[in-house]
């Protein structure tokens, strides 16, 4: 199967010039340099690297309103240790020396900026977040006002804690920095080629403006983009894995005669996935960015800086799949192994009878807006040559809100067409590729012809998942030099508040069965060719035909006439609207003081200089953690080993909070001294922190599952729930590092880094009772239920019940003329009578009987005659077992006991070791303008994930880890500029403890070319030309064995063409 090779991007750069953090958070007096093209800024980021104490990179603007990429995560990419999560094509989120997005810090300005990252409802399909993150986001921000970045990888006592991997500062433009009027506008016709149905151009502008005169200081920018894109891919929804006996093989529902090719070995792992699924995705994303900064200076010891950012992202998505599910009973006719040492399938083969099995044709909606509202003020005086003070006051916010029809973030109809008569699976190659043999004459359509008329529905579902976060911050600091050094002081108070709320609203519609084919209009559904949709995969063998819905809105009215609360085909209440009832409705809040003190020293050491930053940084937290819920009563028993349904207590939701308070003391120490001219040896210590994720701190239980009933053969119930006294990772960070500044522009540099961390967090056990719940199916006191269930079987001589037998048992001693529960006397008294009956609790028994309805008549079939039914078949179907939470709600038997759940929870129990490496070059060739920037990246752990360990082993395993490398081609000279560079990520381990097996997510290895160029026509005039993605490389996610496919995304270049003009 041919694939493109794997290439990626590498942008030019490192390292800000006239960005620097605020006072409150960095340390050097870094001069302000105004820098302009790629060489400037790139020897500018090396000043900076050089003079900055610890491990500092950073990335600057080369001109005003002329950042080197569009999106900031992109040029992050470029620096040693960081590399990048792509979403949509495009960077989102960063890694850090290992540590995801979670783990770093994001500032603007030196100031804490909120996170936050859902989308899809979190309905768990292709491309969808839940939220409850730390997450920041890069794609909401655009990089035109951006005026530079840094990245640092030390801690220190001034930057507030939070970032194990790192602190981000993102720096815009500062008026009085530059006195004068200087302006930019630039506009870009941008061409996604992987567009279908969007406009094949879209446009992007953007306007930067700055006006100072010394003293008052006004900047502004705007940015506005568009762009049309679109994507295919690919999906299991779970592999299975277990251990292979050739006598009775488990997972695999085999026919007669089934062919196994390369057959496992006794005990060896192996696979079978539940299904495979193939999407496409039509995309919109429209981008609004806006910052205001107001500087006034009334003398020259006191300055004033007034500040605000805005960003809005909005997102639409329509989504289609073609989805096979294996019906795996005693149907599938042949599979072939590879040779894994966990043995996956590389060819399935099963027929289906009868000839009916339905094919899935998901169509999703999905719509989001995220916004940004950031305001600051600061405040700097010099009180004297001495001593400086600063006060700095900021309030931000980010929403991350589904924005969909009825406020939906997806809404998914999901779509069967029941013509199958046998699937093919094919796992050979990176794409997996399958087929059916089509039989559609059940259905009103063509015959012979997948069309619209034999698609029906199957399910409705309505996803909801947002994120708000607020940020307040306040912070005093002062700064005082003593000649050869400087004591830096200050005090700083963060309250954050997140509030992450979801709900799911699922009807049946048609059912998974698809009941009604043909029941859309005509024109509701388009049939397209489905494989042409994969350019850079051979889908010889793969069926062809598709079905997409033509307008999605419209399908939801359908849907709803059909099955709303006055449906035609059935009334089921289903609205395209979410479920207001949250089902998730958490809030955390955390109130973070810290005061630090920072002591700058700088001499001579044997005529070698050095420098010394050595700080203390002391932090009290406070959380609360709220969840509003409905109160659990029980688990209903409808069936011998079903408990699907819980009953919740009417009335309103009711607050479950816990507190919590921690400290934490982190020591920082930097030493730099240059060994030999134009040769520094640093050193850095640190200790930093890194609070638990928001889905790890909520208040409060769920996920209550039952699959027997309590103590039958050792069943119990389980739960889960999180954990609001999780206690933050805590790093010892080591850095040692050379590097030799040999010429103008040009150095190189190697690092060591080593990173020792605490508290990472497992998964703890414990037996629990929650809410008061009560078990139905548990044996209590003298006087409850089950005991005298027990006792009733006991007396039929069933000492060891079976679970239908029990079930039956609970039924007749619940059930009386004095506990009818709202049904008939004329059905208690038959349940009663047939209760009397030993025969009826033989387990396996053929006894049967017509049962009556609430008036005593017989219950007849459609054809009017009386049903007849085996009895304890029909007491499953017809009768619950509900809970008894009181002992006078029943006349003889006291409250049911309260459930004993076996509770899964988050909790601090590992620990682990990161270290690696980092080497970078960068070189100009005299002037003729060449230029090369390198970079490579190592990342290495001591706990790794056992893919051959058991299915129920659930592991942790350090994320993220892997090698990375950039290379970035530069010529600058005579007014053209140009960058080529590649970029490539090895593979990683991305998720563990994934599905019901317990699997690792893997990332594939990742190369990315990109290349930019500009050509200045006159002063101020420019055009320039960028290209994302060239080679369109493609991404791909797998489990246990690169055979076992879980995820892929095929991608596609991007070209933008525009001019730019500065004044």
């Amino acid at each position: 199967m041919f694939m493109r090779s794997k290439l990626s991007t590498a942008i030019v750069g490192v390292l800000a010039a006239s960005a620097t953090m605020p006072t409150f958070a960095q340390n050097e007096n870094i001069e302000e340099v105004l820098v302009t093209g790629i060489r400037a800024s790139l020897e500018q980021a090396m000043d900076i690297k050089r003079s900055s104490a610890g491990v500092v990179d950073a990335i600057s603007a080369e001109d005003i309103g002329k950042f080197p990429d569009t999106n900031l995560a992109e040029s992050l990419q470029r620096i040693t240790g960081v590399s990048i999560d792509r979403v949509n094509g495009e960077g989102s989120q960063i890694t850090v020396r290992g540590f995801g997005a979670e783990f770093n810090m994001v500032t603007l300005n030196g100031r804490t900026m909120p996170a936050g990252f859902t989308y899809g409802g979190g309905s768990g399909a292709g491309g969808t977040f839940g939220g409850a993150t730390r997450a920041f986001d890069f794609a909401n921000l655009a990089s035109e006002s951006v005026a530079g970045v840094q990245v640092y990888k030390t801690g220190r006592a001034t930057v507030a804690s939070g970032g194990i991997g790192a602190t981000v500062n993102i720096n815009t433009t500062r008026p009085l920095d530059k006195e004068g009027l200087s302006y930019t506008i630039a506009g870009k016709a941008v061409h996604d080629t992987s567009v279908r149905i969007g406009d094949d151009f879209t446009p992007e502008l953007s306007g930067l403006m700055s006006w100072s005169d010394g003293t008052f200081g006004v900047s502004a920018a705007a940015s506005y983009q568009e762009r049309d894109y679109g994507s295919a891919g690919a999906a299991a929804n779970n592999w299975n894995i277990a251990q292979w006996d050739h006598e009775s093989p488990p997972l695999y529902g085999f026919a007669p005669n089934a062919v196994i090719n390369n057959e496992p070995e006794d005990g060896q792992l192996f696979a079978r996935p539940n299904d495979f699924r193939w999407a496409y995705s039509d995309k919109e994303r429209e981008r609004t960015n806006a910052q205001l900064t107001l500087q006034w200076a009334p003398t020259d010891s006191i300055e004033t800086t007034l500040d605000y950012v805005y960003a809005e992202n909005h997102l639409w998505e329509h989504r289609g799949e073609w989805s096979q599910w294996l019906a795996n009973g005693n149907s599938i006719t042949r599979v072939d192994f590879d040779d894994s040492a966990v043995a996956t399938p590389i060819l399935i083969q099963e027929t289906h009878s009868p000839s009916n099995k339905d094919v899935g044709y998901e169509q999703q909606l999905r719509e989001q807006t995220n916004k940004l509202d950031s305001v600051g003020f600061n405040i700097e005086w010099q009180a004297n040559d001495s001593l400086k003070l600063a006060l700095d006051v900021h309030d931000s916010s980010m929403e991350n809100m589904p924005t969909g029809p009825g406020d939906a973030g997806e809404i998914a109809i999901s779509i069967g067409t029941p013509v199958s008569a046998a699937y093919t699976y094919d796992f050979s190659g990176d794409l997996p590729v399958a087929s059916f043999v089509l039989e559609d004459s059940n259905t009103p359509g063509t015959p012979g012809v997948l069309d619209e008329k034999d698609a029906g529905s199957a399910q409705g579902r309505v996803f909801y998942a947002a994120q708000t976060m607020d940020i307040t911050q306040v912070q005093f600091d002062g700064s005082f030099d003593f000649g050869n050094g400087a004591i830096d002081f200050g005090i700083d108070h963060t309250k954050t508040e997140m509030v992450q709320q979801a709900s799911t609203r699922q009807v049946s519609l048609g059912n998974w069965n698809v009941s009604y084919p043909g029941e859309f209009a005509d024109g509701t559904f388009s049939t397209f060719n489905f494989a042409d949709q994969y350019d850079d995969y051979d889908m010889d063998g793969s069926f062809t035909s598709g079905i997409r819905a033509n307008d999605m809105v419209d399908l939801c009215r359908q849907t709803e006439a059909l099955y709303g609360v006055n449906g035609t085909q059935e009334k089921q209440d289903w609205v395209c609207a979410i479920d207001p009832n949250f089902t998730q409705d958490n809030r955390v809040e955390e109130t973070v003081t810290g005061l630090f003190l920072q002591l700058t020293l700088e001499g001579e050491l044997a005529d070698m200089p050095f420098h010394i930053l050595a700080g203390l940084r002391y932090e009290e937290t406070d959380l609360t953690s709220t969840a509003l819920l409905r109160r659990p009563l029980y688990r209903v028993w409808q069936g011998n080993n079903d408990f699907q349904i819980t009953e919740y207590a009417p009335g309103d939701k009711v607050p479950i909070a816990i507190d919590h308070q921690y400290n934490n003391m982190m020591p920082s120490f930097d030493f730099d001294i240059e060994l030999l001219d134009n040769l520094v040896g640093r050193f850095s210590f640190s200790n930093t922190i890194a609070r638990a994720n928001y889905g790890n701190l909520y208040a409060g239980a769920s996920n209550f599952q039952q699959t027997d009933p309590t103590g039958y053969r050792g069943a119990q119930p389980s739960a889960n729930r999180n954990n609001p006294e999780l206690m933050p990772l805590d790093s010892k960070n080591l850095d040692l590092s050379f590097e030799w500044y040999y010429n103008e522009g040009s150095y190189a540099s190697v690092g060591l880094f080593e990173k020792r961390v605490n508290n990472f967090i497992g998964t703890g056990q414990a037996v629990e009772t929650h809410y008061g719940m009560v078990d139905a199916s548990a044996v209590g006191g003298e006087n409850s239920r089950m005991n005298a269930v027990y006792a009733n079987l006991a007396g039929l001589g069933y000492d060891d019940p079976d679970a239908n037998q029990l079930f039956a048992a609970a039924v007749c001693a619940t059930y009386d003329t004095d506990y009818m529960a709202g049904y008939s006397s004329a059905e208690i008294t038959q349940l009663q009578a047939e209760c009397s009956n030993p025969d009826n609790f033989v387990p396996n028994n053929l006894e049967e009987f017509t049962p009556v309805d609430a008036n005593g008549n017989d219950v007849l079939d459609d054809n009017g005659n009386p049903v007849v039914a085996n009895w304890l078949t029909w007491v499953e179907s017809k009768y619950d077992v509900n809970g008894l939470m009181t002992d006078s709600e029943h006349p003889r038997y006291s409250a049911d006991p309260e459930a004993q759940w076996q509770t899964s929870y988050p909790i601090n129990n590992k620990e682990a070791r990161i270290y690696g490496s980092e080497w970078a070059v960068q070189h100009f060739f005299g002037e003729s303008g060449f230029g090369i920037q390198a970079n490579y990246t190592t990342v290495n752990g001591d706990v790794s994930f056992d893919d051959l360990a058991l299915p129920s082993e659930q592991q942790f395993a350090l994320l993220g880890l892997s090698d990375t490398m950039n290379i970035v081609g530069i010529y600058e000279k005579y007014g053209f500029q140009m960058r080529i560079a590649y970029n490539w990520r090895d593979s990683f381990l991305r998720q563990t403890n994934q599905g019901g097996s317990n699997n690792p997510v893997y990332v594939d290895e990742y190369a990315q070319w990109d290349m930019n160029a500009s050509y200045d026509i006159m002063e101020g005039l420019s055009v320039f030309f960028e290209g994302l993605n060239l080679t369109g490389e493609n991404v791909r996610w797998y489990q246990r064995s690169e055979h076992m496919t879980y995820f892929l995304e095929e991608l596609s270049p991007r070209y933008q063409l525009g001019v730019r003009y500065s004044f």
